[in-house]
């Protein structure tokens, strides 16, 4: 496949912002009582209703794009609601 490198290296990064920082983060959300953001969204909305863009935004500052994504929170969600999309 002619983008094979591009689309194994997008899954990485997925991967990745999907850890939302790693185990030790999540754990310290969790032992101070609090769910991660995408938990909370996981309770708030019905299955297959989100959305997720931006997952790979960073910070312009160079460096930071091999940050934690998590981090960096520069992104929007889509949702759908009673037959429409909202955007928060």
């Amino acid at each position: 496949m002619p983008f094979e490198k591009e689309l194994d290296e997008l899954e990485k990064k997925r991967t990745r912002a999907l850890e939302m920082g790693g185990a030790e983060k999540i754990k310290k959300q969790h032992d101070g009582g609090k769910l991660t953001a995408r938990e909370r969204i996981d309770r708030l909305l019905d299955p297959d209703s989100f959305l997720e863009v931006g997952m790979f935004n960073h910070s312009d500052v160079p460096g930071m794009e091999e940050k934690d994504f998590a981090t960096q929170a520069k992104h929007a969600e889509m949702i759908k609601e009673c037959d429409r999309y909202v955007v928060f």
